[in-house]
C-alpha cells in the first residue's frame, strides 16, 4: 500500500471516537423511544376500550342516549382516541428512524474499523522493514522518537504519583481544618459559658481529631516530598500541639484566660494547616499542568513516528 493511500486511511479513521460517541447517544435516545412508545400505546389502549365501554349500551350510554349526550360524549371519546393513535402512531416512527440511523451509523464505524485493522497492519508491516533496516537513517530516527517518548511515559508515570500523593494530603488537610474549625465552635462556647466538662470533652475530642489527622499528613507530606525530589517546597511539620498540662489548667481552672489561650492555639493551627493546604492545592495544580505538557509531547512525538512509517519507500 503506497503512503497517499495510508495517509487517506489514517484522515478517514479519525471520525471513529467521533461516531463511537454518536451511536452511544442514539442508543440512549431509542431507549428512551421505546420508553415513549410504550405509554402512548397504553394511552390509546385506553381510549379504545373506553369507546367499547360506551358501545356497549351499558346503563351509562343508556343514560346518555336518553338526555341526548350520548353522540358528543362519543364523538369526544373518539377524537381523543385518534390523537392518541396519531401521537402512537409518531412515536413508532420516530423510533424506527433512530434505528434505521443507528443500524447506518453501526455500518460505517464497522467499516471504518477495517480501514484501521488495514492501516495498523500496514504500519506493522512498516515498523518490521525499519527493524529489518537497523543500518538506515530511518531506523535511527525512530528508534530516537522511541527512546524520548519512553522517557516521557516514565515522567508521566512519577507525576501520576505525586498527584495521588499530593491529593491525599490535601485530602487529610482538609479533614483536620474540619475538625479544628469544630473545636474553635466549642472553645468560643467555653469562653462565654460555664458548661462544664460536656463543652470540654467536645472542644479535646475535635482536638485529638484534628491532632491524629496531622500525624497521618505529616507522614503523607514526607511521601510527597519523595514525588517531588526537585520542587522546593517548604511543608516541614509545624503544628502546635496543645499538650496535657493546657488541658490540665484549661478545666480545672475554667477561666475566661486560659479558654482564650486554647482558642488562640486552635486559630493559629487553622492558620497554618490552612497555609499548608493552599501550598499543596499550588503543587497539584503545576503537576496538573505538567502532565498535559507530558501528555502533549508524547502525542506529537507518536505523530512523528507515524509520519517517518508514512514516508517510507519499502521499494528502496
Amino acid at each position: 500500500m503506497d503512503s497517499q493511500n495510508l495517509s487517506d486511511i489514517r484522515y478517514a479513521i479519525r471520525a471513529l471516537p467521533t461516531l463511537k460517541n454518536r451511536l452511544e447517544r442514539l442508543e440512549r435516545q431509542i431507549g428512551e423511544a421505546e420508553d415513549n412508545v410504550v405509554q402512548l400505546k397504553e394511552k390509546y389502549e385506553q381510549e379504545s376500550r373506553d369507546i367499547e365501554r360506551l358501545t356497549d349500551e351499558s346503563f351509562s350510554a343508556a343514560l346518555l342516549r336518553l338526555i341526548g349526550k350520548y353522540e358528543g360524549k362519543l364523538t369526544k371519546e373518539m377524537q381523543e382516541q385518534l390523537q392518541a393513535k396519531n401521537e402512537y402512531d409518531k412515536a413508532l416512527d420516530n423510533v424506527n428512524q433512530l434505528k434505521a440511523e443507528r443500524d447506518e451509523l453501526a455500518k460505517r464505524i464497522e467499516s471504518l474499523k477495517n480501514q484501521q485493522r488495514t492501516y495498523e497492519a500496514e504500519l506493522e508491516k512498516r515498523k518490521k522493514w525499519l527493524i529489518d533496516n537497523a543500518d538506515s537513517d530511518s531506523f535511527k530516527l525512530y528508534n530516537d522518537l522511541d527512546k524520548q517518548i519512553n522517557a516521557l511515559a516514565k515522567q508521566l508515570v512519577e507525576t501520576d504519583e505525586a498527584i495521588r500523593a499530593a491529593s491525599r494530603a490535601a485530602a487529610t488537610a482538609q479533614e483536620a481544618l474540619q475538625s479544628l474549625r469544630s473545636a474553635e465552635k466549642w472553645a468560643t462556647y467555653d469562653v462565654w459559658t460555664d458548661n462544664g466538662i460536656f463543652s470540654h470533652m467536645a472542644k479535646y475530642n475535635n482536638i485529638d481529631q484534628a491532632q491524629s489527622l496531622l500525624n497521618r499528613l505529616d507522614s503523607q507530606l514526607q511521601d510527597l516530598r519523595k514525588e517531588l525530589a526537585d520542587v522546593n517546597l517548604n511543608l516541614s511539620a509545624g503544628f502546635t500541639t496543645i499538650s496535657r498540662t493546657t488541658r490540665a489548667v484549661d478545666y480545672w481552672l475554667d477561666n475566661i484566660f486560659t479558654d482564650l489561650n486554647v482558642r488562640s492555639m486552635i486559630r493559629n493551627n487553622q492558620e497554618y494547616i490552612s497555609n499548608i493546604s493552599g501550598k499543596i492545592q499550588s503543587v497539584i495544580s503545576q503537576l496538573k499542568r505538567n502532565k498535559e505538557k507530558i501528555e502533549s509531547d508524547i502525542k506529537r512525538l507518536e505523530k512523528n513516528k507515524e509520519e517517518l512509517l508514512l514516508t517510507l519507500n519499502l521499494d528502496k
